[in-house]
């Protein structure tokens, strides 16, 4: 059984930089890093997030996911808003102008993973899904413990 845990760890590693190749492939001329991918991804779902927000979805420390966001928003990719409501709040978001022209690159992202995926049968990709679903709940129950 342990063999099989592993074998699972490695395979959704692989997938995950998979992922992060297709997208970088798509951002190379920013020259952004893997890091610096996934806060805009995450950040392109969301309007807004706090900082401390960020690093827990990432699963990075804070300090970590400062130096990221330092880096993003230097490159006028992302920017620092002051909440309204709360004045010691800042958050973070995509820059507008960068959203727009990343949107296209975006679904062109998610098209190909979508032709790749929808090459399999129904009932494969219907197998994956209930596979990586157990797997999510088995994680959660044991983080909860």
């Amino acid at each position: 059984m342990e063999n099989k845990a592993l074998e699972i760890v490695k395979n959704l590693k692989g997938i995950m930089d998979l992922f992060r190749k297709a997208v970088k492939n798509e951002v190379k001329d920013k020259n952004l890093t893997s890091s610096q991918v996934m806060v805009i991804a995450i950040l392109s779902h969301r309007k807004e997030m706090k900082t401390s927000e960020l690093s827990k979805e990432l699963g990075l420390s804070n300090s970590t996911v400062s130096g990221i966001v330092d880096r993003l928003e230097e490159k006028k990719l992302i920017e620092r808003i002051r909440s309204k409501e709360d004045r010691r709040v800042i958050k973070v978001r995509v820059n507008k102008e960068f959203k727009t022209s990343m949107a296209s690159k975006y679904m062109d992202v998610e098209e190909k993973i979508t032709n790749i995926i929808n090459k399999s049968p129904k009932e494969d990709i219907d197998f994956i899904l209930k596979g990586l679903e157990n797997l999510k709940k088995l994680l959660e129950e044991e983080i909860k413990e």
